[in-house]
């Protein structure tokens, strides 16, 4: 990973900590959208790893990574990150989605895990 994305998973902040996550009726139109994008990578990867199409798996994450999200909705948000106040309204939103990301999704779509 480039270090702007390493640099957006830190701004996450780690996995437990969900004080700053945004309800449902309080995320961004975009965000909600980049979280329907990781749902259906979750499913597809979880399709995938059972049918042990591993090729699929690797060209899906690859593709969510440097063009779903690092192209597009990483590039959108950072301003938000850096920039917004620690517990605004944008921020949180944006932190929403890479919680999920980050700690949701990866958990979900390892093979050996539940």
């Amino acid at each position: 990973m480039g270090s702007t994305v390493g640099h957006l998973w830190q701004a996450a902040g780690p996995c437990i900590n969900r004080g700053y996550l945004a309800g449902p009726l309080e995320r961004l139109q975009l965000d909600r959208y980049a979280l329907d994008v990781v749902a259906g990578y979750v499913e597809r990867a979880r399709s995938a790893y059972d049918a042990m199409a591993f090729n699929k798996v690797y060209a899906d994450t690859i593709g969510l990574v440097t063009t779903r999200l690092s192209a597009t909705y990483f590039d959108i948000i950072k301003d938000r990150l850096y920039a917004d106040a620690r517990a605004g309204p944008r921020r949180r939103s944006a932190q929403t989605v890479l919680y999920h990301v980050r700690c949701r999704a990866e958990r979900r779509v390892h093979w050996n895990r539940s």
